[in-house]
């Protein structure tokens, strides 16, 4: 019976030091921790009023190679994204940008809730350098007693690599 208890004693010990495995072998490795998000990059272009925000993200673009800048329209101030306005982006671009469209509308919307109206803007840059887009975009915010109709534009400049 002694035996036993000085058995089972030694079985918890090793079981408590990390598991029992022969001699020479190695530690199992530990996961290490998942590395943290990568910091978003700063808005291309930002457009702030009192009852809305305008921002363009656009990740570096190749040249020759499809690109979209996604344009986020958030309210500010007790405002939220009125779903219900026909939302529409005109588009332009430099010299040596091709738009996948001329226009955005509420039906191209990436995201559309009242939280946040998320569009795209494709586009395929020829050459590397700088290029130029824009963006006219015609929106309406609202609280629980109005609805406030905007335009502002958006200019911003795309590095192509």
């Amino acid at each position: 019976m002694k035996r036993l208890h000085w058995i089972l004693g030694v079985g918890l010990l090793v079981a408590g030091l990390g598991g029992w495995r022969p001699v020479g072998a190695q530690a199992p490795t530990p996961t290490p921790a998942p590395a943290p998000a990568p910091t978003p990059a700063a808005p291309a272009a930002v457009v702030e009023a009192a009852h809305y925000r305008l921002e363009v993200h656009d990740a570096q673009a190749r040249a020759g190679q499809p690109q979209q800048a996604v344009v986020v329209l958030t309210g500010r101030g007790g405002f939220h994204v009125n779903t219900e306005y026909p939302t529409r982006l005109a588009l332009g671009a430099g010299p040596g940008v091709q738009l996948a469209r001329s226009s955005v509308g509420k039906k191209d919307a990436l995201t559309l809730t009242e939280a946040v109206g998320r569009f795209p803007v494709d586009y395929t840059a020829a050459a590397a350098g700088d290029v130029s887009l824009t963006a006219q975009v015609s929106l309406s915010v609202c609280d629980a007693k109005q609805c406030e109709m905007a335009t502002a534009k958006l200019a911003w400049t795309a590095t192509v690599r």
